[in-house]
């Protein structure tokens, strides 16, 4: 006799992820996203409290949506072990300082280059606050 398989909506779920990987974790990312972003939204909205930092909603906007996404594809599809070997993996990359130093430096100097060209001349960098030195690492 073979075993009845549970005709819940969990299994139903968990065959819908499995047969439609990409699909299920590009929905899964943006709508993440957009829940990080609904406290933000309601207080614009004047629900909630207003809040004028957007910043923090917007790096959980970018981060949370994907990462959380990936974590619940990558179980769903490979199991508790491939996580483990995943964040095995992510603490033993080294990058030399070379690359950091690239990452931050000259890139925005390239960036900086292409504006001087497209502007024909010196951009001007009106309102520019200490929020955006601050902000720019977590962005790049």
């Amino acid at each position: 006799m073979k075993a009845l398989e549970p005709k819940n909506e969990t299994s139903r779920l968990k065959k819908f992820l499995v047969s439609h990987p990409l699909t299920s974790y590009f929905i899964m990312a943006f709508l993440f996203s957009w829940i990080c972003l609904i406290p933000f939204i309601l207080g614009q909205w004047g629900i909630l409290p207003k809040s004028q930092n957007f910043t923090i909603f917007h790096i959980a906007n970018v981060f949370v949506g994907p990462m959380l996404s990936a974590y619940i594809m990558t179980r769903t599809l490979e199991g508790k072990e491939a996580w483990k070997s995943i964040r095995k993996s992510i603490r033993q990359v080294r990058i030399g300082l070379k690359w950091y130093i690239f990452a931050l430096l000259v890139i925005p100097a390239v960036m900086y280059i292409g504006m001087v060209i497209v502007n024909s001349g010196l951009p001007e960098f009106k309102d520019l606050s200490s929020k955006f030195f601050a902000t720019y690492p977590i962005y790049l």
